[in-house]
């Protein structure tokens, strides 16, 4: 279990710009949960998902993982092990001439013996759809390729938690869907998800939202409590999904299409059934 426990953290502490980005933050994150943190530039977001994987220590209150804490300076490559990171740009971490190579960095980090790591490798490749890619260099693939090999790369560390921040925002939309497919496959083989990011849409991917605001932890719930209240989301200083704007208009039309709709085909499978008896309807 992860455990950030009345977290706070400060830029240029100490100097005459210091400035407070996160303030006595708590939660816990199960094994296997899949989390969704939204919130908007500056709200504190990313600053909690390094403190998760301990590339940022907490002025005060304590990251703990799996009983670790992140303070303890001999447990820092087991939790970074155990909690896995991926950028929003994967150009700035990933280092290899190859995919190959890329994927081999981290495990012989760890000193993993050859054969494990090669097996790790394969599994990885295979798992994120690139063994044609193995010995191409990482310069010349898409954006949506180059986040699934920082991805496998991080699966080669065998991880319990992948932390990804804003992995899809700079991905066209079949890029978006192909990594977020990706991340509901892992999470479904037990691994834990951490999903930050600023797409309103993509805060139904998991189970549970955690929403920053000015460095404080402002809602922890899921997608219906937080969208059914449009007050609270111009608070949080969040958008509505363009789906629930659309819903929201079709009420108004007398058209109910009942309850929160995640993507567009939901809610044409939706209209689908109220007028034409279900998707087969649909043409």
């Amino acid at each position: 279990m992860i455990e950030v426990s009345g977290v706070s953290y400060y830029y240029g502490k100490g100097t005459s710009e210091e400035l407070k980005a996160v303030s006595d933050v708590s939660f816990g994150i199960e094994p296997g949960e899949f989390v969704v943190m939204l919130g908007h530039n500056g709200s504190g977001k990313s600053t909690i998902a390094r403190m998760m994987n301990a590339l940022v220590i907490p002025h005060e209150g304590s990251v703990t993982v799996d009983g670790i804490r992140s303070s303890d300076e001999a447990g820092l490559c087991e939790i970074r092990r155990r909690v896995g990171m991926v950028f929003q740009n994967p150009d700035s971490q990933i280092v290899c001439a190859t995919v190959e190579e890329e994927l081999a960095f981290g495990p012989g980090n760890l000193g993993i013996p050859r054969d494990e790591m090669i097996r790790r490798i394969d599994e990885a490749l295979k798992v994120m759809d690139l063994e044609r890619y193995r010995t191409a260099s990482p310069g010349r693939l898409s954006g949506g390729q180059k986040q699934k090999v920082a991805i496998a790369s991080v699966l080669t560390m065998k991880p319990s938690y992948i932390i990804l921040d804003e992995p899809t925002s700079m991905l066209d939309p079949m890029g978006r869907r192909s990594v977020l497919g990706i991340l509901a496959r892992l999470n479904s083989e037990g691994i834990a998800v951490i999903l930050v990011t600023q797409r309103m849409r993509e805060a139904f991917e998991g189970g549970r939202v955690l929403v920053m605001n000015r460095g404080r932890l402002a809602y922890d719930g899921d997608c219906a409590g937080l969208f059914s209240d449009r007050r609270r989301l111009g608070e949080l200083r969040l958008g509505m999904p363009e789906m629930q704007m659309l819903s929201g208009r079709l009420a108004k039309m007398g058209v109910d299409v009942g309850g929160l709709c995640a993507s567009p085909s939901d809610m044409a499978d939706r209209i689908a059934a109220m007028y034409f008896g279900g998707k087969e309807g649909r043409r």
